[in-house]
């Protein structure tokens, strides 16, 4: 069934807003990594979100409580996969991985959504959008690497590899699951009830890693980052996206996830005075154009 204009339009601005902001996760989650253990920077992350989220959602959420009880074999894998895993694993990462290994997280999951959603659903990948999509992998790659291509052959995997590439299978997979959410619950009490069962599933892993690191102070600027990504990265972008995927399917979200190098590109240079010259630009429209191949395709379906 063919997509409106509309909602094609809404859900890719959706999808992209969100990849924009949790470009800023990205940048911070370098900045933090050195001062606050990875699961505690997720579980704080997390109770701020749900906090932020409570006064808005909580009356719809208490509203559908035996709903939620009734659909909790929907609502428990969902928020282990893309509330307590995905980020953690990205701050376990980062603790070892350079900016440049972190990167490829954002042609992993869109790679990763592309297989899930044709092995498991049939989706029907058409010639148009694998040609947007090799542009779009190409671009990426390139400004991954600075377009020096022996970068890629002199890299060094270790664990924290493993971390991102699991990283991007389980929100491969929750993206995948949000289309399937039972229709009698509210989105608002999706969001928050995966917020508060992610957030728990999180609190064992966080006493347990305060006891084996050593003891680390929270500055206030710290605490400003961390109610940044709690607010921004977690509430507004995991509802943008889930809006997004609502829209034009996690398979189309995916493809605009590709644009993260380009954000983070950006405001790297803007923030912490990276070089950003005419090749990132290229790149950028390179995306650009195949982004848009992807999208043109659906307009005439």
């Amino acid at each position: 069934m063919a997509q409106s204009a509309s909602a094609l339009r809404w859900g890719t601005l959706a999808a992209i807003t969100a990849t924009l902001i949790w470009s800023g996760n990205l940048l911070i989650a370098r900045f933090l990594h050195a001062d606050i253990p990875p699961v505690a920077l997720a579980t704080y992350r997390w109770i701020i979100a749900t906090l932020a989220l409570l006064p808005i959602a909580w009356p719809m959420l208490f509203k559908q409580r035996r709903e939620v009880a009734r659909h909790w074999r929907f609502l428990l894998p969902l928020s282990l996969l893309g509330v307590s895993g995905f980020n953690t694993f990205i701050y376990i990462a980062s603790e070892h991985a350079s900016a440049l290994k972190m990167a490829l997280m954002a042609i992993s999951f869109p790679l990763f959504t592309l297989i899930f959603s044709r092995i498991r659903y049939g989706t029907l990948i058409r010639p148009l959008q694998i040609w947007g999509l090799c542009l779009v992998l190409i671009a990426a790659t390139a400004l991954i690497f600075d377009g020096d291509w022996s970068k890629a052959l002199s890299l060094e995997w270790h664990n924290s590899d493993a971390w991102m590439i699991t990283a991007a299978v389980s929100f491969a997979i929750y993206s995948m699951m949000l289309p399937y959410q039972p229709n009698s619950l509210h989105p608002l009490t999706t969001l928050l009830a995966t917020f508060i069962i992610g957030t728990l599933c999180l609190l064992p892993l966080f006493l347990i890693e305060g006891l084996s690191v050593p003891e680390y102070q929270i500055t206030p600027q710290a605490w400003a980052s961390i109610a940044y990504i709690g607010v921004f990265a977690s509430l507004v972008a995991y509802w943008l996206w889930n809006q997004a995927v609502a829209q034009i399917g996690a398979l189309q979200a995916g493809f605009c996830y590709y644009l993260l190098p380009v954000f983070a590109g950006v405001l790297g240079a803007l923030w912490l005075d990276e070089p950003l010259g005419w090749f990132h630009g290229l790149c950028a429209l390179t995306m650009v154009i195949g982004l848009g191949l992807i999208q043109w395709r659906n307009r005439r379906d």
